[in-house]
């Protein structure tokens, strides 16, 4: 796994942290929007010769998601990252996939928005009914 280790150095070496563009009009926050951090990251990986999938995996309580790197004949899995879903519905669901993928990515790259308040805005006084 040499190669693509080095490849993966010299893309961490070139990418900092997304710029949090969108605001979040429910928590008055900025944040990375998961569209803009895949071509963020996927230009940068791409130019080096790295693919990036993000797979699903069955989960009753919300989204799993697993990020892994291919390239030069090598892979690598960052591990599931599960998003609980604060209700059981279908934008619920739909909303713990769009959190997953972009925690997972963030994970992958070791990269996040420029302005992380570590969702303490988003969090505050927050209470889960499951």
């Amino acid at each position: 796994m040499t190669t693509l280790i080095e490849k993966l150095l010299e893309v961490q070496q070139e990418l900092s942290h997304a710029k949090a563009e969108a605001v979040n009009p429910h928590f008055k926050s900025s944040y990375v929007k998961f569209e803009d951090l895949w071509d963020y990251s996927k230009e940068a990986l791409n130019a080096h010769g790295i693919m990036i999938q993000q797979i699903s995996h069955e989960c009753e309580v919300g989204a799993c998601i697993e990020t892994v790197l291919y390239g030069h004949g090598e892979h690598l899995s960052t591990g599931k990252m599960i998003v609980r879903a604060d209700k059981p519905t279908a934008q619920a669901f739909g909303s713990a996939v769009t959190y997953a993928k972009r925690y997972s990515l963030s994970m992958a790259l070791g990269i996040g928005a420029d302005k992380d308040d570590d969702a303490n805005n988003a969090t505050s006084g927050a209470k889960r009914g499951w």
